[in-house]
């Protein structure tokens, strides 16, 4: 995609809403890592997001309308329809967002976006990017299932049951759909409470230049631990009477990727997370 035949960086930020994403989006733009330009990028919060959404307007505007398209909504809870991403309906909107690439990130060495809905519209992305002259990198961010249901309770009324499928297909159509490609997990309470740590390794899967201590000082005004509302444990989650054995499944998965990147990148969890998605959504998905 750059004119000089060397591949750009790509980073994609995966995540179930409430997870950190914004968190996480804003902190690579720290890094250097293009967002789009100013006048594109939602910055500014509200009320239950007051750091801001660091989302590209164009990006998460088509998403919707392609969501729209395939009579869904961000808080599906269902697979979208086998092999929908090659459906003709949504080769319009495909283009689009080709264009958004092409106008807003050509050129640019490394590069990315936010939108939790990209959990859902992975397959279209990885093709998508497949006919780009790219590297992508997936930052995949993972909360507590059992935070994330309370805290859509608190916003939107949501019943926990609900929440609990909600978070399952986000994060598992996120870890199933990048399978055996370039991908961190990170932990949005372990992040919260120790950033600095933690940018060094996001630094070190990205292969950019560490922060200089004015971004530091960006990143320390930013990054707020108070905003943390709840932080449960996973033996909190596997006695929540609501959360089903998949959800406990997939977070135990995430767990043991957190502590160990071999296991992430092993066939054993590749085969794991393959299992629990065709278990949940039947047959596999793929073309």
């Amino acid at each position: 995609m750059r004119k000089s035949g060397k591949k750009s960086k790509v980073v994609c930020i995966l995540g179930m809403h409430r997870s950190g994403t914004s968190m996480t989006a804003r902190m690579i733009n720290l890094l250097g890592v293009h967002l789009g330009n100013p006048h594109e990028v939602i910055s500014k919060g509200g009320q239950f997001n007051e750091k801001g959404f660091w989302e590209h307007k164009g990006i998460t505007q088509t998403q919707q309308r392609i969501l729209r398209s395939l009579s869904r909504s961000w808080d599906t809870n269902q697979p979208l329809p086998e092999n929908w991403w090659k459906n003709k309906k949504i080769e319009p909107l495909k283009r689009q967002l080709s264009a958004i690439i092409n106008k807003d990130f050509s050129n640019k060495k490394i590069w990315g976006w936010k939108d939790p809905r990209t959990c859902l519209l992975l397959p279209m992305w990885n093709e998508l990017l497949s006919n780009k002259n790219v590297n992508i990198h997936y930052l995949i961010v993972v909360r507590n299932p059992l935070d994330v249901v309370y805290s859509l309770e608190r916003r939107n009324g949501f019943t926990l049951a609900d929440s609990f499928q909600i978070w399952l297909l986000y994060v598992l159509n996120s870890l199933y759909w990048t399978n055996g490609m370039q991908r961190m997990i990170i932990d949005y309470d372990d992040f919260l409470q120790n950033w600095e740590w933690r940018i060094q390794e996001v630094v070190k899967e990205l292969r950019v230049e560490p922060p200089n201590e004015t971004i530091i000082e960006k990143m320390s005004s930013f990054v707020s631990p108070s905003l943390q509302h709840s932080s449960s444990t996973i033996e909190e989650l596997k006695s929540c009477v609501e959360a089903p054995p998949q959800v406990i499944q997939v977070y135990q998965i995430v767990q043991k990727a957190l502590a160990s990147s071999t296991y992430f990148s092993s066939k054993q969890c590749i085969e794991e997370i393959r299992s629990l998605y065709k278990s949940k959504y039947g047959a596999e998905r793929k073309s």
